[in-house]
C-alpha cells in the first residue's frame, strides 16, 4: 500500500517547517526521511498519522485521498501504525498483553497465533510474560515495533525508533526491523538523522533540508550521485574544500580532476577514499603534510593539511585520507596527493 504526499506545506505559527513537499513511499518499501533535527521529518509523520491537521496539499493512500484541509480522519480511523522513540509500552501489561492490545476485536485463537508469530519474528521468544520494566531498552523497542505491526497496518511510521539505545543494539535492531518489515510487506517510513542508519535500513532515502526534499533516490544513487553539496557531505565522511573550475579542469589544494562546470569558483566534496597518496619526487612536489594518524578498526585514517601552493595560500585546508601502510606516513611526513574522481563530487558556487 503506497503513501503519497502531494505539495504539502506546514507551519507552526509564523515558522514554516515544510515547503511544498511531494514524495511517495511505494508499496512494501522502506523509505527513510533523513536530515537534521528541526527539518520537518517528524511533522510529516504526524500529518500522515493524523496527529497534525493538513494545512496545505493532500495525502493519498494507494491513490485514494487520505487527508487534506477540511478532511482530517482521526488517527484511529487510519490504517497506519506509529512507533515512537520512547517505546510508550503499557507498564502494567506483559509483553504478550502489550502485543495483543492492538488485536482487540479478533478472536482469542487468532490473537494467540499472531502474538506467537511476532514473538518469534522479533526475537522475543521467552520474554512473553515479562513486564516492560523487566526488559532492556532494545527489547522494549522490539516489543513496541511488534505491537505496532500486530494489526498489520497498511503503513508503519517510525520516528527515530533506535535513538534511545546504544550503538551495538542499534545495529542489531536495524537488521531485525528491516527483516521484519520486508517479511510483512508493510510500507514503512522511518525518520532518522543518521546517514548510516538510512543506508542500512532503506530501499529509498529522502534527504530533507530546510523543509524541502533535497534528493529522493535509492541508497546507491544517493551514495554515487549526490545532487547537492549538502547531500554529498552527509555520506562517507566527506569534507568540502574550495576549488576552481577552468578550461574543463577543476583545481584544488589536493589535486586536479576533470570538470564539466563553467569556469568559476566551485566546491569539492571529497571522501577519504578520494585522496590518493604518493611519495613526492623532483617532478611531483609534496602537496600536503600528515598532521594526525589514527587507527579506525579496519583502516588507518590520516589528517592532511595542504602545503602553500598556487591553489592553497591562506586558510590551508585539512582533509582526511585512508591508508593500509601507516609506516609510510608518520606525523610530519610530506606527501603528494591526487584525486580519485569516484569519491569526489564537484558543485558550482553559483547555484
Amino acid at each position: 500500500m503506497s503513501l503519497e504526499f502531494h505539495n504539502v506545506s506546514h507551519s507552526y505559527g509564523t515558522t514554516r517547517v515544510l515547503q511544498d513537499i511531494s514524495f511517495k513511499a511505494a508499496e512494501g518499501e522502506i523509505l527513510c526521511l533523513l536530515g537534521p533535527s528541526g527539518g520537518g521529518k517528524s511533522t510529516l509523520l504526524r500529518l500522515a498519522a493524523g496527529l497534525e491537521p493538513v494545512q496545505s496539499g493532500h495525502l493519498s493512500l494507494d491513490g485514494e485521498l487520505l487527508a487534506q484541509p477540511g478532511i482530517q480522519p482521526p488517527p484511529e480511523q487510519r490504517p497506519i501504525g506509529l512507533v515512537f522513540q520512547d517505546h510508550v509500552l503499557f507498564p502494567h501489561l506483559t509483553v504478550t498483553s502489550n502485543l495483543a492490545f492492538g488485536l482487540a476485536g479478533t478472536n482469542k485463537l487468532a490473537q494467540r497465533d499472531r502474538v506467537a508469530q511476532l514473538l518469534e519474528q522479533m526475537d522475543l521468544a521467552g520474554l512473553d510474560e515479562r513486564y516492560p520494566h523487566e526488559l532492556s531498552g532494545g527489547q522494549q523497542q522490539r516489543v513496541a515495533l511488534a505491537r505496532a505491526m500486530a494489526p498489520k497496518p497498511r503503513v508503519l511510521l517510525l520516528d527515530e525508533p533506535f535513538a534511545s539505545v546504544d550503538s551495538t543494539l542499534r545495529r542489531q535492531l536495524r537488521r531485525t526491523t528491516r527483516a521484519a518489515l520486508k517479511a510483512s510487506g508493510t510500507t514503512a517510513i522511518v525518520v532518522t538523522h543518521d546517514p548510516d542508519e538510512a543506508m542500512q535500513l532503506a530501499d529509498s532515502i529522502a534527504v530533507m533540508a530546510q523543509g524541502k526534499i533535497a534528493q529522493h533516490d535509492s541508497p546507491s544513487a544517493i551514495w554515487q550521485q549526490p545532487t547537492t553539496l549538502q547531500v554529498a557531505l552527509l555520506f562517507g565522511d566527506a569534507t568540502a574544500i574550495v576549488s576552481h573550475s577552468r578550461g574543463g579542469t577543476v583545481f584544488s589544494a589536493f589535486g586536479e580532476m576533470a570538470s564539466t562546470l563553467p569556469d568559476g569558483p566551485t566546491t569539492l566534496a571529497i571522501r577519504p577514499q578520494g585522496i590518493e597518496l604518493h611519495q613526492p619526487d623532483s617532478d611531483h612536489p609534496a602537496t600536503a603534510e600528515v598532521t594526525d594518524l589514527r587507527l579506525l578498526g579496519h583502516r588507518w585514517q590520516l589528517r592532511l593539511t595542504a602545503l602553500p601552493s598556487e591553489t592553497a595560500h591562506q586558510d590551508l585546508p585539512t582533509i582526511s585520507a585512508t591508508t593500509d601502510s601507516p609506516e609510510s606516513f608518520a606525523l610530519g611526513t610530506q606527501v603528494r596527493t591526487t584525486l580519485n574522481a569516484k569519491d569526489c563530487f564537484l558543485f558550482s558556487n553559483t547555484n
